[in-house]
């Protein structure tokens, strides 16, 4: 992805509004099979971040790693949705459904917005999950630089049958501040649908590592500020070592599972 539109009939570069919709940008939304006006917020193209120019943007969030992008800005994603559908197509039912994300956000304006997650089965009624909400801080960082805050959640209580579509939808509004605004950043999307042994895969560096449903850890793991455990969750560490440098919430009995090969730090 490098920020070149969103399009039916995706080139390299672009992302395919079969999957994806936009609301909330000065040059209009783009709808399911729909298409992006050419030169407009929609192909911004690839950036390190600290840009000021509103729209959607390849944000270089860690070396040779381009991330989905919003720069908010007046009259831009304020409040604004990106949507991602996906059908059923494991030959059975939907009952159960393990979600994991990436939010990275560049805390460079004193100004504060929120990026939030959410899910249909219709595309018209949303569930929110508040306990994954993400808001950058209202006072800018001394130096700024992408920081990543990690979210996984199940939804249970489904009954999508094969073939048919299911929605996640991730939604900014303006906390605080008019003008200038922090810039935020999707990437890693992972659903497992009717997850028994297998979930979500994590590795990296979190500021915050949210956990609403079961993740594992596909590599080493550090969480910065907290770890917070909710619903029951459960993150396997597996043959890796996970770094812990601040809190832990936990609500969840065994919350932390490993083996003789797992680290914990």
């Amino acid at each position: 992805f490098q920020a070149d539109g969103v399009t039916s009939i995706a080139q390299l570069g672009q992302l395919s509004s079969r999957a994806w919709t936009f609301t909330g940008f000065s040059d209009g939304n783009v709808a399911f099979l729909g298409n992006s006006p050419e030169d407009s917020d929609y192909d911004q193209g690839a950036s390190e971040g600290g840009v000021s120019e509103s729209g959607l943007y390849a944000f270089e969030t860690q070396p040779d790693n381009f991330s989905l992008g919003i720069q908010p800005g007046t009259g831009d994603f304020v409040p604004g949705n990106i949507t991602l559908r996906f059908q059923n197509r494991t030959g059975a039912t939907m009952t159960s459904l393990n979600v994991g994300y990436k939010v990275y956000v560049y805390n460079d304006q004193p100004s504060s917005s929120n990026f939030n997650f959410s899910h249909s089965i219709n595309n018209t009624s949303y569930t929110t999950v508040p306990i994954l909400d993400v808001v950058s801080s209202a006072a800018a960082d001394a130096t700024p630089g992408w920081k990543a805050y990690y979210r996984v959640t199940t939804i249970t209580g489904l009954s999508i049958p094969v073939g048919s579509d299911y929605y996640l939808r991730w939604s900014s509004a303006t906390v605080s501040g008019s003008v200038d605004f922090d810039e935020f950043a999707l990437d890693d999307i992972s659903v497992v649908i009717n997850p028994s042994a297998n979930f979500v895969p994590f590795n990296g560096t979190a500021e915050t590592f949210v956990l609403n449903g079961n993740a594992t850890m596909s590599g080493n793991l550090e969480v910065v500020d907290n770890l917070n455990f909710n619903n029951n969750a459960k993150l396997g560490i597996a043959s890796n070592t996970l770094t812990l440098t601040g809190t832990v919430t936990n609500t969840s009995l065994a919350g932390i599972r490993g083996s003789a090969s797992s680290n914990l730090v």
